[in-house]
């Protein structure tokens, strides 16, 4: 809104979340009854800061890059470089990854329920996004009624079903989910505004 020209917001962007550091985990001192068992918490806490790596230079870095990719090539060679970047990771993960212990039970995957809940959640999210289209309404309901139908088989199968629902029932679980619904959509809805609309707007200012 602010900035003179498209080229100063990928360049301003690396200052922007600058202040997610302090919310790093560990940032925080331990107090002194925490101290004991750190040693046994050492590996937790490593784990911890690498899985907080991607999060935290993600959105500095994306966008960035986004904006060199798009200064010398068109909008669709971002998607030509993250595929072969989300498979390298892929198998980097499979290859360095540890193995799950085995599970001393395991149950079937519940394909009624997947079949259910994919398609619904995908005609939510295109119908919200497509409101104003002809189809829009359409796919909204289908969405909903899909979704509605994967509540009400969920409680029926129980623990069996893809996503125990009955787990919203407890009133800890629900807050914590709600508060963590709104809390991401603070602190991440912007993060997927920018890279999507911030490609359209460098491609008009080329083609203008």
């Amino acid at each position: 809104k602010y900035s003179p020209s498209v080229r100063c917001v990928p360049a301003a962007r690396p200052r922007e979340p600058a202040h997610w550091h302090v919310r790093a985990p560990d940032h925080h001192p331990p107090t002194h009854g925490a101290l004991n068992g750190m040693r046994e918490r050492a590996s937790v806490a490593a784990s911890t800061r690498i899985a907080a790596l991607p999060i935290l230079l993600g959105p500095i870095l994306g966008p960035v890059l986004a904006g060199l990719v798009l200064a010398h090539a068109s909008w669709p060679w971002l998607f030509f470089i993250n595929g072969p970047v989300g498979a390298a990771g892929v198998a980097m993960a499979v290859l360095l990854l540890p193995r799950d212990a085995a599970a001393s039970y395991k149950r079937p995957f519940d394909f009624a329920g997947f079949a259910l809940i994919s398609p619904g959640l995908v005609a939510l999210v295109y119908g919200l996004q497509s409101a104003s289209r002809a189809a829009g309404p359409a796919c909204l309901l289908a969405g909903v009624v899909f979704l509605a139908g994967f509540v009400l088989y969920a409680l029926r199968k129980g623990n069996a079903a893809l996503i125990d629902v009955r787990m919203f029932a407890v009133r800890t679980f629900s807050v914590a989910a709600v508060a963590q619904f709104f809390a991401n959509a603070i602190m991440y809805g912007r993060q997927l505004a920018v890279p999507m609309l911030l490609p359209v707007r460098v491609q008009r200012a080329k083609n203008a």
